[in-house]
């Protein structure tokens, strides 16, 4: 099994294909989410990563959004997620 970093990511940008099949953007978060489950570690930065990918191959621009705040303990929270046409996937 292979694993990768982040740093993987940042050196293999996304290419956007031109829409081959007529899938919508919510069928391709449904199955991440659903294969997420059977995945160890697969959170949000990993699923919203994956999605984007599998997104994009389908010919679907999206923008990977990452929030990060501290709680009241001062520790740090953060959540990733995708956009596509100003609407959360």
């Amino acid at each position: 099994m292979m694993i990768f970093g982040y740093s993987a990511l940042e050196k293999n940008p996304v290419m956007v294909r031109s829409r081959k099949l007529d899938i919508r953007p919510a069928d391709i978060a449904y199955i991440v989410g659903r294969v997420s489950r059977f995945v160890p570690g697969a959170l949000c930065l990993a699923q919203a990563a994956s999605a984007q990918r599998q997104l994009a191959k389908y010919g679907y621009k999206t923008t990977m959004k990452i929030g990060v705040k501290s709680d009241s303990n001062g520790s740090l929270l953060a959540h990733a997620w995708l956009m596509y046409q100003d609407s959360i996937i």
